[in-house]
């Protein structure tokens, strides 16, 4: 089970665009409940998903109109969302490696 930080960023995100709200909370829920220790796992859930250097990962959401960072801390059962935004704002960021 995973702790999720910044859940009121994705809130706010939800308010601004509430066609992602469902796709959202089932993100958090399975994240919340999830058992993963390495990014392989990840990928057997969420095959779309990229992984990035740092331990980082892109998630598409709602058909991939919205992307979701997040930073996994698999030792200490943490994630971080560092970035939350339409695919067009996704796509604006220099390296998302470094976020």
């Amino acid at each position: 089970m995973f702790n999720i930080y910044n859940w009121s960023t994705l809130n706010q995100y939800i308010e601004r665009y509430t066609e992602t709200e469902l796709h959202l909370r089932e993100w958090f829920t399975m994240v919340k409940s999830a058992n993963w220790t390495n990014p392989n796992d990840i990928k057997t859930v969420y095959k779309n998903a990229s992984i990035l250097k740092n331990s980082l990962v892109v998630f598409n959401i709602r058909g991939n109109h919205h992307r979701l960072i997040a930073k996994f801390d698999y030792l200490n059962r943490r994630v971080f969302i560092k970035f939350i935004g339409t695919h067009v704002e996704y796509d604006e960021i220099p390296d998302a490696n470094e976020l």
